[in-house]
């Protein structure tokens, strides 16, 4: 007995409890179906990660119900190192109760609240030893028939919380990240220290990628972490469709590194999906700790039965864990689903043609073609033969290949491939590994009807560009988004009349580069849609605010119409029948529909209102006004000069505070941000700037020994580089210390305005921080009806259009723009009576503060204003109307903010 009472433990225990359940629960028709876990088990003396024992429900989602701990009779119950690694073993895996069982007492513990508590306990006497857990067997059998019985009961009859392998996968995700981040981070640093070709290789995928993060290893180690998981779960879902894959199922928790790495490189051999399985920079190194964990993940997988689940729910799981990596890998700026839908069925015409996405990412725009061409009734193979993608970056294909992988098209190559989109071409030879003849097969990349992307935001400079001459030939301004650069590229990729549909930024509706931009596209492309969001930001929480930009290729085209539409609905709100409506709505000229509207303008008038000045962040809103006030405006720039606030570039230095002593001589007011800026529309400046233009000699001579001390305080001074002061502020013909009084202000206003818009003026000319921009009259005499016209309706709305909105909501102005295309109605078309009719109109709106725009212009004040604004100018035209464009393009700006779309 001696020899059975050694041998005897908990895991040869745990197998026989688990043997009994499956054997129990095929005779019964419980909620509880089979039991599992022998798979993970390791010997006693060894921490496990999962528990020994779990408890399985419906197969057709691979539900999991509970997890129980086995323990033999000399560990008791009530063991406080026993019950906490139960509780975190539920928690990981998402459980809401768990068992712990010595064969002499058993307890279940379910969740109330968020702790866990006592709900049922089992006591067998005649167990005492480990000896007795042996020889008694039909003892602890007996209460475990009960136990499964009762805990199938209970939850049947309860609003338990069961975990189906979607739940599962993501809790997973989610645990992995966080038990093992650090410690795979600090095995590549150690290992690259010891080796430093590896440094290299990670330095070189780091650059490679454009990864986002301070440390190298710690943004590979998540990468890293997110493709083991992804590879182990996409593996077993493989097996579902291809029996090639079953051989994940061969690896054991004794599998080395290269055991796995070599299990990866056969399935890739047999069922293609070299993306997915393809050996990544690190992966000898990820060490034992995670390859230990991810080898029992293996063992818990393999004991759900892939094949009994439901395909349209095993998606589910795959888009899941797909969600996941788009998050923490791809970022913030991969393309929602229903975003990929939308902008991909309004962009193809030939439902039976072959379409690339060749900024490709974590691949939702591929699944989109993909998806739209299979409601079409395209078969899964010939579907899947006519959608390609490429990515710069070989970190995203993984995700992009599993996307695509649909168990219809089982034998169909999953056209996906590593290249920069600048290299490019028609009939260049592509190559992947084709799984049903398991050889390399060569393909020529064919003409495509055409591309749908979500194209890199990217500033030009920044980015290298193979063969960059001829797109350098059009004529974009060296301070273009890549993106711009990218499109005309693809036009290459396209058959005559083809299509390209793109997620870009907004800012080249409105800035100055992109006026080249604009005007290629017209002259290269037949623009068919500008789209952008009035409800809610499509990117969650990303810095830039994003436009579709629909365009067909068409050298030839005649006088036509663009569609300018805003979405109205919250992005997360598209479902199925709005996704309909609205892509039916966008393509009609005659179905409408309340998730969005539309503004057409001509091109030939589009062509006006730009000479005009005005921006296509207008185009937007209804303009058929602009024709009754044109005649009447005339540019800012002859009568007002526009400037930046003063960059002198040591704010320390040139705005002392309060406590100096420099003669009065020598200070200016001056307004610092848009902080200072007054509640009403005339205000004065609080803070004081240092402006010296006498030399050091003509100082000493006069006395002035505080502009002297204040100078000499920042004569031996260096900046945040180390750079001596007296350098970086030497300008030609003017002192070190120096800042000219001639770009002194009148009026100002804000390079980033929010929900007010509107023209400061200043009591006492002043200078004007650079976070501001500076208005100075020419004629001091008009100054009163020129701060007046500048706050008119109009002038308003020129000032909204000139600008773009960002991410946060605030409009972008700069002093260059605001020059070249504001336009105010012409003072010099009214006589000395309107003037004074004008000015006295405005008093009121100077008499009190300002307001946010919508409620600005629901002021009976402004309304009269602005009603003998235009009787002045003799303009048949309600207000009304120009206040209902000019809210058109405030609320667009605007709505970033309403984050409930996230």
């Amino acid at each position: 007995m001696s020899k059975a009472k050694l041998n005897y433990n908990e895991r040869a225990w745990a197998i026989d409890v688990i043997s009994h359940i499956n054997l129990f629960c095929s005779k019964k028709n419980l909620f509880v179906k089979k039991a599992g876990g022998e798979r993970t088990l390791k010997d006693h003396s060894k921490k496990t990660l999962f528990p020994d024992v779990l408890l399985y429900g419906n197969e057709g989602v691979g539900e999991v119900i509970q997890g129980w701990e086995l323990k033999m009779p000399d560990t008791p119950i009530t063991d406080i190192e026993l019950i906490e690694n139960a509780k975190l073993k539920a928690n990981k895996l998402g459980l809401n109760s768990f068992l712990l069982w010595n064969a002499k007492e058993a307890v279940l513990y379910i969740r109330e609240r968020n702790s866990f508590s006592i709900n049922k306990t089992w006591i067998e006497s005649d167990i005492k030893n480990r000896e007795d857990v042996e020889t008694h067997q039909n003892k602890w059998k007996y209460i475990l028939e009960d136990i499964i019985t009762y805990i199938s009961k209970i939850i049947s009859d309860s609003s338990y919380k069961t975990v189906g392998l979607l739940e599962l996968s993501s809790n997973l995700y989610v645990n992995s990240l966080e038990s093992f981040k650090q410690d795979l981070s600090l095995n590549f640093e150690s290992n690259a220290v010891k080796n430093f070709d590896f440094d290299i290789e990670i330095t070189e995928w780091f650059n490679e990628n454009k990864a986002k993060g301070d440390n190298k290893y710690s943004v590979l180690a998540d990468f890293s972490i997110l493709s083991w998981v992804n590879r182990l779960l996409f593996s077993h879902y493989l097996k579902t469709f291809n029996q090639n894959a079953e051989i994940i199922n061969n690896l054991t928790p004794a599998s080395s590194v290269d055991d796995v790495i070599e299990t990866f490189e056969k399935i890739t051999e047999k069922c293609d999906f070299m993306n997915v399985f393809l050996s990544n920079v690190g992966d000898k190194y990820i060490g034992s700790k995670f390859l230990s964990y991810w080898l029992g993940l293996n063992e818990l997988l393999k004991e759900i039965r892939f094949d009994k689940i439901d395909s349209d729910y095993l998606h589910n799981v795959i888009d899941s864990a797909l969600l996941h990596s788009r998050k923490k890998v791809v970022g913030q700026f991969s393309t929602p689903i229903n975003l990929a839908y939308f902008l991909t069925s309004i962009t193809i015409k030939n439902r039976t043609a072959n379409i690339i996405d060749t900024c490709c990412g974590s691949g939702t725009i591929p699944k989109a073609v993909y998806q739209i061409k299979r409601e079409c009734k395209i078969p899964p193979n010939e579907a899947l033969n006519q959608v390609w993608a490429s990515d710069k970056f070989s970190y995203p294909l993984q995700l992009c290949s599993i996307a695509l992988s649909d168990p219809q098209a089982l034998g169909s190559l999953v056209q996906v491939f590593q290249q920069d989109v600048f290299e490019l071409q028609p009939n260049a030879k592509i190559s992947f590994v084709d799984p049903f003849v398991e050889q390399v097969v060569t393909k020529e990349l064919p003409i495509m009807h055409a591309v749908v992307s979500n194209l890199p935001f990217v500033r030009f400079e920044t980015a290298e560009i193979p063969n960059s001459d001829k797109l350098n030939n059009l004529g974009l301004s060296k301070k273009s988004d890549l993106y711009a650069y990218i499109i005309f590229h693809l036009s290459n990729l396209i058959e005559e009349n083809g299509r390209i549909g793109v997620v870009i930024s907004n800012s080249w509706l409105a800035n100055e580069w992109g006026e080249q931009f604009k005007e290629n596209l017209l002259k290269h492309f037949k623009i068919l849609k500008v789209i952008c969001s009035s409800k809610g930001k499509w990117f969650g929480n990303a810095d830039v605010v994003a436009t579709l930009l629909v365009l067909e290729k068409d050298n030839q085209h005649s006088e036509y119409e663009i569609d300018f539409i805003t979405t109205n609905t919250l992005i997360k709100d598209w479902d199925e029948s709005v996704l309909t409506e609205m892509v039916t709505a966008t393509l009609s000229s005659k179905i409408q529909s309340v998730h969005l509207s539309k503004a057409t303008h001509k091109v030939e008038k589009i062509s006006k209102f730009q000479k005009l000045g005005i921006s296509w962040n207008a185009l937007f809103s209804n303009l058929d006004w602009i024709d009754l006030v044109a005649d009447k405006l005339t540019n800012v720039s002859n009568y007002i000069k526009i400037a930046r606030g003063e960059r002198r570039g040591w704010d320390k230095m040139f705005y002392p505070e309060s406590k100096h002593k420099i003669e009065s001589d020598y200070i200016k007011p001056v307004v610092m941000s848009s902080k200072d800026l007054p509640d009403s529309l005339i205000g004065e400046a609080k803070n004081e700037a240092f402006c010296c233009s006498e030399s050091i000699e003509v100082l000493k001579y006069r006395n002035h020994l505080g502009a002297l001390e204040w100078i000499s305080k920042f004569e031996n001074g260096t900046n945040t580089n180390g750079k001596p002061l007296v350098k970086i502020l030497s300008r030609a013909n003017q002192f070190w210390y120096e800042m000219k009084p001639n770009a002194l202000a009148d009026m100002v206003i804000s390079m980033n305005p929010d929900k007010k818009i509107c023209v400061y003026r200043l009591k006492e000319r002043s200078f004007v921080n650079q976070r501001l921009i500076s208005l100075s009259v020419k004629d001091t005499e008009q100054l009163n009806i020129m701060h007046a016209l500048l706050n008119s309706a109009i002038s308003l709305f020129y000032i909204e259009s000139i600008g773009f909105g960002r991410g946060l909501g605030a409009l972008d102005l700069n002093s260059t723009t605001m020059s070249k295309k504001l336009m105010i109605l012409d003072p010099n078309l009214l006589s000395s009576e309107q003037i004074t009719e004008i000015v006295e109109k405005f008093q009121s709106i100077l008499n009190r503060s300002t307001l946010d725009l919508p409620n600005e212009l629901q002021q009976e004040d402004r309304i009269e204003f602005d009603k003998a604004v235009l009787s002045a100018f003799n303009i048949t035209l309600d207000p009304k109307i120009i206040y209902d464009s000019l809210l058109k393009i405030y609320n667009i700006r605007q709505s970033v903010k309403d984050d409930k779309n996230r």
